[in-house]
């Protein structure tokens, strides 16, 4: 998580870096009693929830370590604990003023429109992303356990494999093909499930060992984000879970520290995130190319080239001027092209008979490694596309279908993805 968060332009890695910094001048505050630090604790998370609405949860950690600090008592510490709230108001009035859309509202609205009907599914989705993303912390396991808690660990993650057999898919990805099951995609589920239980296990033993306001903070930390990114968020994804990693490391940290742990499984566990950020910065390299390959094609024969989908793509298709085709309301003239990027968010298939398919543009990427590709079943991005965070497999080139219309386009809906 932290390797692919921080080679995207995303607002997720500031966030957490202010995240942290703000729990760690509240934790001075509290402990010193100084109402300075808490004050600027307050402010550093208003500005974390300015760069994500997620941060609005700095508050019940602030709330909780100092609860646990103090004994139980309130003092000062609840107005700086509120900060973040007035940033949030004073930022719902600010968007309401000036784009007439209140944006946290909206955002959270946006999010219900999602919401899951199988709780199941999206608990196991969540922890097999949480373990890929913290991967570190399946590398640490043989330390950290004794052979009772990792067969327990094991007879857990098999249970939820066979749920996840029972109902045949997982996130809307079928386990079963005509040629059989997906044997990979079970292997690397059951991995990655692993390390999430692991690391939930390990914030929970923590507590129940110390049973201080440093435990609960880590608890809570862990907990409320995997539970945000599961039940909450539109969808589960990496960079929803990159607050928790972090957290994770403090735990591995903690342990290492006092049961004088050896520290080898850092290796593996850098080596697997540089491996999956190249990956990803393939996948990112394809589209630019597939971008300037299609605008040499078509820039110099005077047509319109329209194109649907997202993310890296758009951005490279409207930097060379191209115009992104409007679903609800297409203005394509006769001879126009569409082009459809075949592994992307929010593409429609046309109606057949408006316009004729050309020879399509495959791009090459990294082939055996994946952070989004459904054949693999990785879906770094958003679990609607896969069940895994990144993937081992045989991923082939990324396929852009090019169509030329051969009548207007106007109003028309759209069918399904390609």
């Amino acid at each position: 998580a932290f390797i692919v968060c921080g080679t995207n332009v995303m607002s997720d890695m500031s966030m957490v870096a202010a995240w942290v910094w703000a729990l760690v001048l509240w934790v001075r505050g509290v402990d010193s009693q100084r109402t300075g630090w808490l004050v600027a604790a307050g402010l550093v998370g208003g500005v974390a929830l300015l760069f994500k609405y997620f941060a609005v949860a700095l508050v019940g950690l602030f709330i909780a370590y100092a609860w646990c600090a103090t004994g139980r008592r309130f003092g000062r510490w609840v107005l700086p604990a509120l900060i973040p709230v007035v940033f949030l108001a004073v930022h719902e009035s600010w968007t309401a003023r000036a784009y007439d859309l209140a944006l946290f509202s909206d955002a959270a609205s946006y999010a219900t429109r999602f919401s899951a009907p199988d709780s199941f599914s999206q608990l196991v989705t969540g922890l097999v992303f949480a373990g890929g993303s913290a991967a570190v912390v399946f590398f640490f396991s043989p330390l950290l356990w004794n052979r009772r808690a990792l067969a327990i660990l094991a007879a857990a993650v098999a249970a939820l494999l066979v749920g996840v057999l029972l109902q045949g898919e997982l996130s809307g990805a079928p386990l079963r093909l005509e040629s059989g099951l997906r044997w990979g995609w079970i292997l690397q589920l059951g991995l990655m499930a692993f390390g999430g239980l692991s690391l939930l296990a390990l914030a929970g033993a923590e507590f129940r060992r110390s049973r201080d306001a440093a435990s609960l903070l880590l608890l809570l930390w862990v907990l409320g984000t995997l539970l945000f990114a599961c039940f909450v968020n539109w969808s589960i994804n990496v960079r929803s879970m990159l607050p928790l990693v972090p957290a994770a490391a403090m735990l591995i940290a903690r342990r290492v520290a006092r049961d004088k742990l050896s520290r080898w499984p850092l290796a593996p566990g850098l080596v697997l995130a540089l491996l999956v950020g190249v990956a990803d910065y393939a996948w990112a390299g394809s589209a630019r190319e597939a971008a300037d390959r299609l605008h040499g094609a078509w820039h110099d024969k005077g047509v319109t080239v329209w194109f649907q989908g997202h993310w890296g793509f758009q951005w490279y298709m409207q930097e060379h001027g191209h115009r992104p085709f409007d679903m609800k309301d297409p203005q394509v003239s006769r001879g126009d092209v569409i082009v459809l990027p075949a592994n992307n968010t929010n593409v429609r298939r046309l109606d057949p008979r408006l316009a004729t398919e050309l020879e399509p543009v495959d791009v090459p990427t990294l082939g055996w490694l994946s952070t989004m590709n459904l054949d693999v079943g990785a879906g770094c991005y958003s679990h609607l596309s896969a069940p895994l965070p990144f993937a081992f497999g045989a991923a082939g080139e990324e396929r852009y279908v090019v169509l030329r219309a051969t009548r207007p386009i106007r109003g028309r809906p759209m069918r399904s993805s390609p």
